[in-house]
């Protein structure tokens, strides 16, 4: 792996269904992609020298790893490579082939762990990710499958630019006027060249720099291995286990959501994209009363002294009938218990905590969405729970409530049919019905397929009903 950064990647459990991992899969020659701004028309490897570069490229450097105690190499080998994250699936259709070969047939006369050299040229401004994929036989079961390993199979680099080196030139034009006609007419620009060869190194310093000061702030382009650090710079915890273009998005979220910290429709656009439910926020300040002492009042029936109703001010009348009441408050006229989706809430509604103070807040999952796949509603409510003290305000104090209301239940008959006879023949047949009944005291079941309010089903023997699915529901506390 090309920096110590990369220990992160061994992490990721999103991977196709088409691979496997094993991680000591060539451990004696890792995949290792390098960063490259040799000139047009060089040749890299004087073993390889129908390898020439010819434009802007990165070196690509792989090899046919040695047999495992578990597993067999057949010789096929595959090389993969995407922007933004690691291909992690033989058949990634978003990703680009660039090595592919078959030592299938003369695979036990080749040399292992031997470095072969493939220029991978491109056009790409961005740093690409890399995946090594081998296929493996099984030693124990003779299964051929695909794999790779996570920690030797990855690898990434950026293409730097081919052609004159700037700071080359640069240095060429600090020598006096008299050494460069000389070096022109009579050393063939053998210090042209000398001072090309001198300013490349400095040339690949510059660009990386300047990609790393164009991106290192940009989630979606910056090197995958810093996306860690900027989540620590947010206080935003890092979920090595997802794939790099979910972290990205996760980033650019949590980033969000910092510049707007504790907004409102910030964090129900965070949980909305995180959980695959419909969040609302209720703040608490919205639904506060206050009083006004004697001073304050406002006496609605006689003018101040000195008013003039005719003045600039105008009617005193006038001006007090827009004026909220602030009178003695009859508390019988309030509604002391009420559900949440009346248009009146009151602390009794609430069962983690009381509204106390002005800046507490209500988040209420109300229902899932239907165009992603939504976490169950115990585990949404759970990682809204740990995530919140990272995206609100120190000071406020948070509920989560849910409003699914869900019941379930199921009869099993079983109905056979026999002659009467002294015993019964193989003819005679059963029938085992299951019956169930679902439903939602609510509005808003969280189901895997579509229903509302009551639903029955009536399954055949073998229980199953095609496009019919079943999914666990949270325990009303």
């Amino acid at each position: 792996m090309a920096t110590h950064e990369s220990w992160q990647f061994a992490f990721v459990k999103e991977i196709g269904d088409d691979v496997g991992t094993i991680i000591n899969l060539g451990s004696r020659s890792p995949l290792f992609v390098e960063y490259s701004n040799l000139v047009v028309n060089s040749v890299p490897s004087a073993l390889q020298p129908n390898e020439v570069v010819n434009g802007d490229h990165i070196r690509v450097y792989w090899s046919i790893p040695s047999n495992l105690p578990t597993h067999d190499i057949t010789g096929l080998i595959k090389i993969l490579r995407k922007p933004k994250e690691f291909p992690r699936s033989i058949s990634d259709s978003e990703a680009e082939t660039i090595v592919n070969v078959d030592f299938s047939t003369n695979i036990k006369t080749l040399e292992r762990d031997s470095y072969y050299l493939h220029i991978d040229h491109v056009e790409s401004n961005q740093i690409l990710y890399y995946t090594i994929f081998y296929q493996v036989i099984s030693l124990q079961t003779s299964v051929v499958s695909w794999a790779f390993s996570s920690i030797n199979g990855h690898d990434r680099a950026m293409k730097l630019d081919s052609g004159e080196s700037a700071f080359g030139n640069q240095m060429y034009g600090y020598m006096p006027v008299g050494v460069k006609q000389q070096d022109k007419e009579y050393a063939n620009l053998t210090l042209h060249k000398f001072f090309q060869i001198l300013g490349k190194p400095f040339d690949e310093i510059k660009e990386r720099l300047d990609h790393f000061k164009n991106t290192r702030h940009k989630p979606d382009l910056v090197d995958a291995s810093l996306l860690s650090y900027i989540d620590h710079f947010i206080g935003w915890p890092t979920n090595f286990e997802l794939r790099e273009i979910r972290r990205r998005d996760e980033t650019a979220n949590a980033l969000d959501v910092w510049r707007n910290k504790s907004v409102g429709d910030a964090l129900e656009l965070v949980f909305q994209t995180l959980t695959g439910w419909d969040v609302e926020i209720i703040e608490s300040r919205n639904y506060y009363i206050t009083t006004a002492t004697a001073e304050d009042a406002i006496d609605l029936n006689n003018t101040p002294t000195g008013w003039d109703n005719n003045g600039d001010e105008g009617s005193w009348q006038d001006q007090t009938s827009n004026v909220a009441f602030n009178g003695t408050v009859s508390f019988p006229n309030f509604i002391l218990q009420g559900g949440v989706r009346d248009t009146h809430r009151v602390i009794s509604d609430f069962r983690e905590s009381a509204w106390k103070n002005p800046f507490d807040f209500l988040l209420q999952l109300k229902v899932n969405s239907q165009e992603q796949r939504p976490l169950l509603s115990s585990l949404a409510t759970q990682k809204i729970k740990r995530l919140l003290p990272y995206l609100k305000i120190f000071y406020t104090d948070p509920s989560v409530v849910l409003t699914e209301s869900y019941s379930d239940t199921f009869d099993i008959t079983l109905n056979t049919t026999f002659v009467d006879d002294d015993y019964r023949p193989d003819s005679d047949s059963g029938i085992i019905g299951y019956s169930e009944s679902l439903l939602d005291t609510g509005a808003n079941t969280f189901y895997t397929y579509s229903a509302s309010h009551t639903k029955s089903y009536i399954w055949d023997a073998l229980l199953s009903i095609q496009g019919t699915h079943r999914t666990f529901h949270s325990h009303l506390s």
